[in-house]
């Protein structure tokens, strides 16, 4: 059994690199997300074993890390730019924008382009509530 710093080694690895796969987000380079077999092969281990880790010490298993990372960023995307849902789903890897929207949608409960909207309108209320 690896020593427990090894173990934290290897998550924080696993984070640096789920960081870096995200960190460069451009309309001409579209993000090739990683999946739990190719983080793993990256950091030498099995995908069970690298999921064991992640479980035991963030509670979650690496695919979920992976989903809210790519939520947390589309976002961010949706709410800090004027790029289409179009654009932005090609920028994350998605193959096409429908299977965007069923991801976003179904782990946010509403799609890109509600989520955008309703963030906007809130946006403008409190903007208005404020100058009242």
């Amino acid at each position: 059994m690896l020593h427990i710093t090894d173990q934290f080694n290897h998550v924080n690895q696993f984070f640096a690199l789920l960081d870096a796969t995200i960190a460069d987000i451009r309309f001409a380079a579209p993000v090739k997300m990683r999946t739990v077999k190719e983080f793993a092969a990256i950091l030498e281990l099995h995908p069970n074993y690298l999921n064991t880790l992640l479980k035991r010490y963030t509670g979650e298993n690496v695919s979920s890390h992976i989903r809210k990372r790519l939520l947390d960023v589309s976002k961010n995307l949706l709410l800090e730019t004027d790029w289409y849902v179009q654009d932005i789903s090609y920028c994350l890897g998605f193959s096409d924008q429908p299977n965007f929207n069923m991801f976003f949608k179904k782990n946010v409960g509403y799609t890109p382009s509600e989520f955008r909207r309703l963030a906007v309108a809130i946006d403008n209320s409190e903007s208005l509530s404020a100058s009242l």
